[in-house]
């Protein structure tokens, strides 16, 4: 896909990499919040008086939001890594895995003795930005993409602002009983929604664009 957009019109394809990173950064987002705020109800309501993840497992539980944290950044470099194959700079990619490898690594042997299995959560995530920061710096040189930030921070902003509440009254033990806690999930996710349109995140043309799809 890479390749035939830019051998068929190389500006407009620089114009589309960047595009497609803006929307896959909000469907990955918005994706990180359904699934670290509904994904655990999935897993323990029991169907047919048996759950789809066994209480063995349950413990597990706490370190979803962060692999889901960590494959949004390997997303990112799936994205930027255009730029290498169109120019093929394909010897640069051993040394970005390598990197990413040895962080995992060195993250794993730090963290995994004092916090166990989260510390084996943080080092993949860890191991994803790195290898993301490194691929972009790498792709940028040789293929620059202007990739739209302002909306990108957006969206960052947004999605954490509302994860960072329901975190906070969590921890805080603000809310003791299980049906506020989703009550306060679907109001967050509502007014995440509601955000991104206050905000300026949807074009003019992106609006017209869902309006026409939301009547059919």
């Amino acid at each position: 896909f890479f390749m035939r957009q830019h051998k068929t019109n190389d500006v407009q394809a620089r114009i589309l990499f960047s595009r497609i990173f803006t929307y896959f950064m909000l469907v990955s987002l918005l994706a990180f919040l359904l699934l670290a705020f509904f994904l655990p109800y999935i897993l323990t309501t029991p169907v047919f008086g048996r759950q789809l993840l066994p209480l063995r497992y349950a413990g597990g539980l706490s370190i979803i939001p962060v692999i889901l944290f960590a494959y949004i950044f390997q997303g990112m470099y799936t994205n930027f890594i255009a730029g290498i194959y169109i120019e093929e700079k394909n010897k640069s990619l051993p040394i970005i895995t390598g990197l990413g490898a040895a962080t995992n690594v060195i993250v794993n042997l730090l963290l995994i003795p004092t916090m166990g299995i989260m510390g084996a959560a943080i080092a993949t995530l860890a191991a994803y930005i790195v290898m993301a920061f490194a691929i972009y710096r790498v792709s940028q040189k040789a293929y620059p993409i202007t990739y739209d930030w302002n909306r990108v921070t957006k969206l960052f902003i947004i999605i954490g602002a509302a994860y960072g509440i329901e975190r906070a009254v969590v921890l805080g033990n603000l809310i003791s009983d299980g049906t506020s806690l989703f009550i306060l999930r679907l109001v967050l996710t509502i007014a995440v929604g509601i955000a991104l349109f206050l905000f300026g995140f949807f074009s003019e043309q992106e609006i017209k664009f869902l309006k026409e799809k939301l009547r059919i």
